[in-house]
């Protein structure tokens, strides 16, 4: 009976396991994005048209931002 060698570890084998849950949470994360910058967009538009269309637009934009940053927050809290 021979020894068998023992496998070599390479940097970063170890965190394939790590790697299938983060998948989860940038699945999450996407979709925390997508919701959270479409409601922020939306409730900035209400906001802005009474104003013109151009202002609408620009709180719309501004409103999505904030919308991605607390639907991502959000999401961490959740699943990180």
């Amino acid at each position: 009976m021979t020894a068998q060698p023992k496998p070599m570890k390479r940097p970063g084998r170890q965190m394939l396991d790590i790697a299938q849950s983060n998948a989860d949470v940038v699945l999450m994360k996407t979709i925390g994005i997508l919701v959270g910058s479409t409601i922020g967009g939306a409730v900035g538009a209400v906001v802005g048209i009474p104003f013109g269309f151009m202002t609408a637009f620009i709180v719309s934009t501004i409103a999505s931002g904030f919308g991605w940053y607390y639907g991502v927050k959000i999401v961490k809290k959740f699943y990180d």
